[in-house]
């Protein structure tokens, strides 16, 4: 069958002031922009819980756990230089899990000086996947959460995607299954996941540690955080502009 469908959901867009230091009753509760080489290792951090840091803002969105845009404002470069395409990760507080993980996209030119200091911006993982298109085809009764499965790590193994692969967030057996055999040829990646994921009820994207998931959706409290405590400044707003 032919895939086509829209999805519309509202983005949450996070504004974090830090110009305020971070306080915690935790030591390891930080800020931190974390960066890694395409291989994994990490080349540089950056703490943003400091007195006269570098970092002047950064403002990032996430729809539904799945990272997207994101910007970090520096007043001084870091004393490491931050390639394009570099991947990052951006941890708040006393949260287990980076918030934030992305690429960098744009990223100022070294030697050169800007007036309103300097802008870097990144996007989600979930950008890479929209490049990608595999071939295939599903028979009717298979569950769409193996379509899902198969299709990331086929797309993994040819490394065609360049983020984490852990089968513990992917719901292979879903209850929701194909009425009719499917070819994925005929769209990229990101368009199939999105009607399984429309299907089955069910949320795809890249999370802040950086993996792929495939998760039904939760509406359930998972975590609290206390303002004053576990941060000092927050903005949560929903960007309409988007939907």
């Amino acid at each position: 069958g032919q895939l086509g469908y829209r999805q519309f959901s509202r983005p949450v867009s996070y504004d974090i002031s830090t110009d305020v230091p971070f306080e915690s009753g935790d030591p390891t509760g930080i800020n931190e922009i974390t960066f890694y080489t395409k291989g994994g290792s990490v080349y540089g951090r950056i703490r943003t819980d400091i007195q006269e840091g570098i970092v002047s803002s950064i403002k990032f969105t996430k729809v539904r756990g799945d990272c997207r845009d994101c910007t970090i404002l520096m007043n001084r470069l870091p004393d490491f230089p931050i390639q394009r395409f570099s991947k990052f990760s951006i941890s708040i507080g006393t949260a287990s899990e980076p918030w934030y993980f992305g690429r960098i996209e744009q990223a100022p030119g070294y030697g050169h000086t800007y007036k309103d200091g300097f802008l870097f911006e990144g996007f989600g993982m979930r950008k890479t996947i929209e490049r990608v298109r595999k071939t295939g085809t599903f028979s009717a009764a298979t569950d769409v959460g193996e379509v899902v499965y198969q299709l990331i790590l086929s797309a993994k193994n040819s490394n065609e995607i360049d983020f984490g692969f852990n089968i513990g967030k992917i719901n292979r057996t879903t209850g929701t299954v194909l009425i009719g055999q499917i070819d994925v040829s005929r769209v990229t990646l990101d368009r199939v996941l999105d009607m399984m994921g429309k299907y089955s009820l069910h949320d795809w994207g890249v999370d802040g540690r950086g993996d792929f998931f495939f998760l039904s959706r939760d509406i359930g409290v998972t975590k609290t955080f206390f303002d004053g405590y576990d941060f000092s400044q927050i903005k949560i707003k929903e960007d309409l502009d988007s939907v």
